[in-house]
């Protein structure tokens, strides 16, 4: 009998061991594809402030995994919707091996040229996904300096320095959602 417990126990904590190494895997591979489509191969504050954003992002979406919320933030790259052209088409194929990506650009660098800083950013990302570090930088969103800062702007939300980044990141202003709710309530 106990033997029988015993072996139960362990075959269901090996099938949830199993479970969570595999999503810890999809969690690594969204958030390198989207740190590789958003700041290139090198940029640890980009990618660092980019998954506090995902995590927000899971978190508002009632605890879901960071790789939900990376397929919800950034559709086109993670591959949960279909690409919009050949730059998200390569990135979406992005593996956790390394592979060639088959959309890869014919006329730019051979792939063999990029492929280690590709693995270096997937071990940057199960680094990042591991650590808790203290409070960052309060990144909600991003977007680039040009387009997306005037719609930033326009939002009311509140730039936040995280580093030298290739991306500016952004904060809800709380100021402004409670006129937004005050504006709601009163109609």
């Amino acid at each position: 009998m106990i033997r029988n417990l015993a072996l139960s126990l362990v075959l269901f904590l090996s099938a949830f061991a199993s479970r969570a190494c595999a999503q810890n895997a999809r969690d690594v591979l969204q958030l390198s594809r989207i740190a590789v489509s958003e700041s290139g191969f090198d940029s640890e504050d980009d990618h660092r402030a980019i998954l506090e954003v995902l995590r927000d992002v899971a978190r508002r979406m009632g605890g879901v995994p960071v790789s939900m919320a990376a397929e919800r933030y950034s559709s086109r790259v993670t591959g949960a919707m279909p690409p919009l052209n050949l730059r998200q088409a390569w990135i979406a194929e992005l593996d956790l091996e390394g592979s060639e990506p088959s959309f890869w650009p014919p006329n730019g660098p051979p792939w063999a040229a990029y492929r280690a800083k590709w693995l270096a950013v997937v071990s940057r990302s199960r680094r990042l996904l591991v650590e808790r570090g203290g409070p960052g930088c309060g990144a909600e969103n991003w977007g680039d300096r040009l387009h997306d800062r005037k719609r930033a702007i326009s939002y009311g939300w509140i730039e936040v320095d995280c580093g030298e980044t290739k991306n500016m990141f952004w904060q809800r202003n709380p100021n402004r959602r409670r006129v937004f709710a005050e504006n709601a309530t009163r109609r």
